[in-house]
């Protein structure tokens, strides 16, 4: 079991660690008027297009925890930091910040939001929490490789599931960690399935063939969630779970 610790005010950061933060969204809005100090006017105005009030604090509690963390960090003001975002959305430090090694990779899902910091590693992140309300058959056989797709059906009906999230969030986490997004193909490499098993990428068939080896590794957070890191490379560093 994965015990997160509040953050250590000792921290040190290098590229032999990877540090996970967990935040729980629905506990942060009680405080949602010091998030929005922190928030640009950019960041303001984006949360003011959501529809749901929900997703507007959630988006607001979810950047302010992030600059935050990376001005703890680079020992910044936090809203001193720019943010820029690639073709696929995910935000990165802008140009102005280009001097430094830093990486990150954010998800939310519902009241939980996840967000993973390293120095030089190349890292994606994803958590979803496990929805009985989807048709996970049609999104695993439009979405998925066939490999996948016939190995989920291959599960009882009770656990087929709990494999689909297992699944999607080990892809979802290795295309947000190479920047091109679902876009790209989630059918276009295999992954493990088994939620009770390690996370592997199995096969790829990407075009290019110069992608890096990746390590995928399972990441506890709370029940009925799932959650995946992938970091580019053979080996995966030491990670350090934390908690605001």
């Amino acid at each position: 079991m994965t015990t997160w610790e509040k953050t250590s005010p000792e921290l040190e950061f290098s590229e032999d660690f990877i540090d996970i933060w967990l935040i729980n969204l629905a506990e942060e809005e009680n405080d949602i008027f010091n998030h929005q100090r922190y928030l640009s006017v950019e960041e303001k105005t984006r949360a003011s297009r959501y529809l749901s009030g929900k997703k507007s604090r959630e988006f607001m509690i979810t950047r302010s925890s992030l600059r935050n963390i990376i001005g703890y960090v680079l020992n910044e003001d936090p809203r001193q930091l720019g943010f820029a975002y690639t073709s696929s959305g995910m935000p990165l430090l802008d140009l102005n910040w280009s001097h430094t090694d830093i990486t990150f990779n954010v998800s939310h899902s519902h009241d939980l939001a996840i967000i993973a910091v390293s120095i030089k590693n190349i890292i994606g992140i994803d958590v979803e929490m496990v929805r009985k309300d989807i048709e996970y058959e049609k999104l695993s056989k439009r979405f998925f490789s066939e490999l996948e797709h016939q190995q989920i059906m291959g599960f009882d009906e009770t656990s087929r599931l709990e494999a689909f999230f297992s699944t999607w969030t080990r892809k979802e986490a290795l295309v947000k960690a190479t920047g091109t997004g679902i876009a790209y193909g989630l059918n276009k490499f295999d992954v493990s399935v088994d939620p009770d098993q390690p996370a592997e990428l199995l096969d790829n068939r990407w075009e290019d063939g110069c992608q890096p080896r990746w390590s995928l590794l399972n990441i506890e957070t709370w029940p009925d969630y799932k959650a995946c890191l992938a970091v580019a490379g053979k080996e995966m560093p030491t990670i350090r779970y934390w908690k605001l």
